[in-house]
């Protein structure tokens, strides 16, 4: 849409696509590939807005990129094949809330720095695998998260049918860790309905991938 960055959405866009229209747009396109897809969607003016200790364009731009979540978060409803992932690789500006100032003005804030900063940042998951979230980590291990296929083929047959769910419906309620898939390959600490939605989601498929074999 240009040679450099999108104008701030707080000084308008004019004729550009705003973020969320850019997604709606991106997955209307890739949902289509039989095989999946990966997209990466950034709202990299945030951390622009941020070098420069603007909190005003700061927060219009989070609030589209908010937009973009409900759009991402609006095509996967009903989906069993999807990961989403929302998180930031890094802080910028040393930002911190002194003040709440009530709906419609802004907050009173200050900055300790321009550059980017050693702060932790939030990841939220949902879907397949988001259950490997959790705690503090490392960057590198959301690699892991979004290659990593959940175990459904209880018996190794080779294929993902009746004889799989006929050992979990045998070990329904239970702590049998085969079994205990749930929407991620950690589990819940029970056989139960979450691992059978992975189960369904997988039903009638070969399992040539060793990671999707139980162990």
């Amino acid at each position: 849409f240009g040679a450099g960055n999108l104008p701030y959405e707080y000084d308008g866009l004019g004729s550009l696509p705003h973020l969320s229209e850019m997604a709606a747009t991106a997955l209307n396109i890739l949902d289509n590939d039989p095989d999946g897809f990966f997209v990466m969607i950034e709202g990299g003016c945030i951390d622009h807005a941020c070098h420069a200790n603007d909190i005003q364009r700061a927060i219009f731009e989070t609030i589209e990129f908010d937009r973009t979540v409900e759009v991402v978060m609006g095509w996967a409803t009903g989906r069993t094949d999807t990961l989403i992932i929302v998180t930031a690789d890094h802080e910028t500006g040393g930002l911190n809330v002194v003040a709440n100032n009530g709906a419609g003005v802004l907050p009173t804030v200050s900055w300790s720095t321009v550059e980017h900063s050693a702060a932790n940042v939030p990841i939220y998951a949902w879907g397949v695998n988001a259950g490997m979230i959790g705690g503090v980590m490392d960057n590198t291990e959301l690699f892991s998260v979004v290659t990593t296929r959940p175990a459904c083929d209880f018996n190794g047959d080779g294929i993902v049918d009746i004889d799989d769910l006929v050992i979990l419906i045998d070990n329904w309620g239970t702590n049998e860790p085969l079994c205990d898939i749930g929407p991620t390959p950690r589990g819940d600490g029970v056989g139960d309905a979450a691992d059978l939605e992975v189960l369904m989601s997988y039903w009638g498929q070969e399992i040539s991938d060793p990671t999707l074999i139980a162990h």
